[in-house]
């Protein structure tokens, strides 16, 4: 009983943690990783070779057990159900049960978690890393480097981090989400649930699939684009000085285009003809239409404001500014 710190040698070690959280290294060697029950931590050496068959536990957890993978090679994790799966790292390679984290590299890392129906936390570091969440509620954290973070159907939270990155559920998946593009100029899609997107600091191109979406720009020029396939929509283009941010409206089940009214300066609502998706929007310079008849009216903005009608019959109106 108690959180120990054990590690075998450079043969088949049998390692078994028992009650406690407990860290626990396999070295080289064909050995056993039992964490038993707590809130376990599996430190897996991408220069040592060997091959661990590691098991999480279920009972005793708090934050649940997770591998923390350490050296200069990338790491490739496959889950093939729940919380079970594979893994390959450098010269080491192993199996799994029973975990519901993971800490990469600082290397160019892959996690492929779609067959998965456990939540997952990944904290993916520095690296150009690609991480394919489960079908739960996953929290995944990118770090440093352009990542691509794909949350799957679940309530997912996913974080960018540092660099350009391509965030979201590019698939459709349902799931109300929580994105975070960090710094860096990002791109994000929500997908078909409720989603809260926050581009950060950066140039993003941020949409918020389907659902009803609060869409936050943040800092930079931020460009959304708003299909007619979607429910309701919260727009804040954000603030930063010169910074332009522009909503960019289409047509994808409809061919009614889009009516658009500014009430002040860079506010207004937005309604499309074919279809119920609506929403309003705050702090946008720019309004593009869509591929058909558009109707856009800006005079009650006294700002510089940039209106494009794109193809079809449009009808555009400006306001007092430039």
């Amino acid at each position: 009983v108690g959180d120990d710190d054990l590690g075998g040698d450079a043969g088949d070690d049998t390692v078994y943690g028992g009650d406690g959280d407990d860290w626990i290294q396999g070295n080289a060697g064909f050995n056993l990783l039992d964490g038993g029950d707590g809130d376990d931590t599996f430190e897996v050496f991408t220069t040592q070779g060997g091959s661990d068959t590691i098991i999480g536990g279920e009972t005793g957890e708090t934050t649940g057990d997770r591998i923390v993978f350490t050296g200069p090679d990338g790491v490739d994790v496959t889950f093939t159900s729940g919380e079970a799966g594979s893994y390959s790292a450098g010269t080491a390679t192993g199996s799994f049960t029973g975990i519901e984290g993971l800490e990469l590299t600082a290397q160019n890392d892959t996690v492929d978690a779609s067959a998965s129906n456990a939540a997952l936390f990944v904290d993916a570091g520095d690296g150009d890393d690609l991480i394919d969440g489960s079908s739960a509620a996953d929290t995944i954290s990118g770090g440093d480097g352009a990542d691509t973070l794909l949350g799957g159907a679940g309530n997912d939270t996913l974080d960018g981090g540092t660099g350009d990155d391509t965030i979201g559920s590019w698939s459709g998946e349902a799931g109300d989400d929580l994105i975070h593009g960090g710094d860096g100029n990002d791109s994000i899609i929500g997908g078909m649930g409720d989603d809260t997107v926050y581009g950060d600091a950066g140039d993003d191109t941020i949409s918020g699939g389907g659902g009803s979406d609060t869409l936050y720009g943040g800092d930079g020029s931020d460009s959304f684009g708003i299909s007619d396939d979607h429910d309701s929509d919260v727009i804040i283009g954000g603030t930063g000085g010169s910074d332009w941010d522009l909503v960019s409206f289409w047509d994808v089940v409809s061919t009614g285009g889009v009516s658009v009214t500014f009430t002040g300066d860079g506010a207004g609502s937005y309604a499309f003809n074919g279809t119920s998706g609506t929403g309003s929007f705050t702090e946008i310079e720019a309004v593009s239409g869509t591929q058909h008849g558009d109707a856009v009216d800006a005079s009650a903005s006294a700002a510089d404001i940039f209106l494009w009608g794109d193809d079809g019959d449009d009808t555009l109106t400006g306001g007092s500014g430039a």
